[in-house]
């Protein structure tokens, strides 16, 4: 664990250089412990680089005039997670929002997962992606940085997931199959749920989730977001 803190330090600090101040844009809202896990991670991670958060925002809040007040010279950082592509089109709709909202601006994806299943969805990232001249997208798996190579122009590099720049957190743990207390009593391993099969990154017959195009005006994003946004319990 802190020889992958060290490599996630290793990696942003230099994409952070010179920022004093960053926005920090789709954070979790939903009922995900792991989201939480990397939203803290990454807060943790800006403090020790000295780097203030001027605004935060959630899919539902999100607001271009507020971030554009706030933001000055500041840097946009894009939550990671396992949000990058068709699998949630909400977030990967803001994602795109922002993108065409601050063209001249440092934007960094902060450690992703990339799945798209429809080739329309991957052909409307790419034109958003490819239009911006300051974007960075770091990737948490091999499979996802190869895709982000392959389909673009983006400089890309992996990178752990952010929930390891929390470090070793104290009262547990692990030993065996189960939790240990700080007694050293091993707890009952907790019963897993088998996850659902990952769909491929892109595919011939691919053609669910296809997320609408759309301009979308501050208050409008606000009001088709509230309306639309599903509970999300996993990823």
């Amino acid at each position: 664990m802190r020889t992958l803190g060290e490599r996630l330090e290793h990696t942003i600090r230099p994409l952070l250089s010179g920022a004093t101040r960053a926005a920090l844009l789709d954070v979790p809202t939903h009922q995900n412990v792991g989201d939480s896990a990397i939203h803290l991670g990454t807060l943790a991670l800006l403090r020790r680089a000295g780097v203030r958060v001027c605004y935060a925002c959630s899919i539902e809040t999100y607001s271009r005039d507020t971030l554009a007040r706030r933001l000055g010279d500041g840097v946009i950082l894009l939550s990671g997670g396992g949000s990058l592509g068709d699998l949630w089109p909400l977030h990967q709709q803001l994602r795109e929002q922002v993108l065409a909202d601050f063209p001249n601006v440092r934007v960094i994806q902060l450690p992703q997962s990339l799945h798209f299943r429809d080739r329309g969805a991957l052909s409307r990232a790419r034109v958003a992606f490819g239009a911006h001249r300051h974007l960075t997208l770091l990737l948490r798996d091999d499979r996802s940085l190869a895709a982000a190579r392959s389909h673009f122009d983006a400089p890309s590099e992996v990178c752990p997931d952010l929930a390891f720049a929390l470090g070793p957190l104290p009262g547990r743990s692990l030993h065996g199959h189960g939790w240990c207390g700080s007694r050293g009593a091993t707890a009952r391993p907790r019963r897993m749920r088998t996850p659902a099969r990952t769909p491929p990154s892109i595919g011939p017959s691919a053609a669910a989730h296809r997320s609408r195009a759309s301009s979308v005006s501050d208050t409008g994003w606000r009001r088709r977001t509230r309306a639309s946004s599903p509970m999300r319990t996993a990823r």
